[in-house]
Order: structure tokens, then sequence, then C-alpha cells
């Protein structure tokens, strides 16, 4: 039996825009993260502005390759659930869930241990170089959290459920505004990890917003 979805019925630009609206929303969300790195790293100097625009061309595209195993999987799990074929929709789910995993962990550690190399390649100024390398390396800590939540994103999409994922965004955007200076300030007597620190911030909300997903697939209250 075909299951039925409000979002499907009524104008077809209607149902477009209803669909579109939030997955642009999140999309420009996720950018924003880059936004907030850049608002507080500025204030550590040009050395370290740099030293963040030079990693992000790198994770971008260890990230683009997440995306499309993402995308692919939310077509399948959008032809199942459109059939009604909850068993499918939940296997295909867990297999995306599971490569996915492995393909992050994969370029993770891979990432993690060239990153050396990467920045060799960019022929990064002495000054830069500690402050990306150390930015680049936890960003690649963080492509598990990051790809794990572009699936549970998928997920959502492929069931109709568009707004959820645009909460939990906008969520850790405004954690991600206050852990910044936290993480590369320092406060009291901790001490600040400077640009580190900026990734440190986005790799701890991208591992609350990955727990957040895990825990609605998992209590599976939303498609």
């Amino acid at each position: 039996m075909t299951r039925q979805n409000p979002l499907l019925e009524g104008p077809v630009l209607s149902s477009l825009l209803k669909l579109a609206g939030p997955i642009v929303l999140a999309n420009m969300l996720q950018a924003a993260y880059q936004l907030v790195d850049a608002f507080w790293v500025g204030r550590l100097g040009g050395a370290a502005v740099a030293a963040v625009s030079i990693s992000t061309p790198v994770i971008f595209l260890s990230m683009a390759l997440g995306m499309g195993f993402a995308m692919a999987g939310s077509i399948l799990i959008a032809q199942y659930f459109g059939a009604g074929n909850t068993k499918s929709v939940n296997n295909i789910a867990a297999q995306t869930l599971l490569l996915i995993a492995l393909i992050s962990i994969f370029l993770g550690t891979i990432g993690w241990i060239l990153s050396p190399f990467f920045l060799s390649l960019l022929k990064v100024a002495p000054e830069v170089y500690n402050g990306a390398l150390g930015f680049l390396r936890v960003s690649f800590i963080g492509l598990v959290f990051n790809f794990s939540f572009f699936v549970f994103q998928s997920i959502m999409r492929g069931v109709g459920r568009v707004t959820l994922p645009v909460y939990i965004v906008l969520g850790t955007v405004v954690l991600n505004f206050a852990l910044d200076p936290l993480l590369i300030f320092g406060w009291g007597e901790f001490k600040g990890q400077g640009v580190m620190g900026a990734a440190l911030a986005t790799l701890s909300t991208q591992f609350i917003a990955c727990m957040f997903g895990y825990g609605v697939l998992f209590r599976g209250k939303h498609g």
C-alpha cells in the first residue's frame, strides 16, 4: 500500500517549496559553521584565518563523498517509503549508516595521517602550518559524526520529514557560537587551543547533532 505524505499532496510548486525550503535552510546553516569559526578565529590574526581557510577545501572535498552516498541512500529510501515497504526502508537506512561509518573512519584515519602531506602540497607558510595542521586533523576526526548526520538528514528527507534536521542544525550552530570562544581563547584556568579550538568546538557540536539524529532514528518516531 502506498504511503501518503502531506508534503506531496496539492500543487506541485507548493510541494516543491515545502520540500526545498527546509533543505536549503539546513544547507545554509551548515555553512554557518564556517562563518562562526571565521568570526572568532579572526580575532587571533591573519595567520589563524589563513589556517582555517587553507584547511576548509580539503575537508569539503572529503565531505562531498559522504554527501554523495547519503543522497543515494535518500533516493532509495524515498522509493521504498513511497511504496509502503517499511522493511526495505529500514534495511537501506541501516546499510547506508554502516557504509558511511566505515567510509568516514577510513577517510578520517587517512586524512589525519596525510594532513602534513596535504599542507605541503598547498605550500603553507611556516607561521600558518601548525594552526592549519591542528585544525585539519581535528576536522578529519569529526568526519564520522559529520557523515553520520548527513545520512540522518537524507533519511529524514527520504521519508518527507525535512524540518527536523533544520532544528538540530540550528541548535548546534548556536552552541558552536558559544563554544568557539571558550575553546579558542580559554576561560579562567582553562587554556584556549587557538585555531584548533575552533575545530574542537565544531567537532563537539557535530557529535551532539549526530547523537540527536541517532536517537530519532532508533526511536522510530519520524518515519
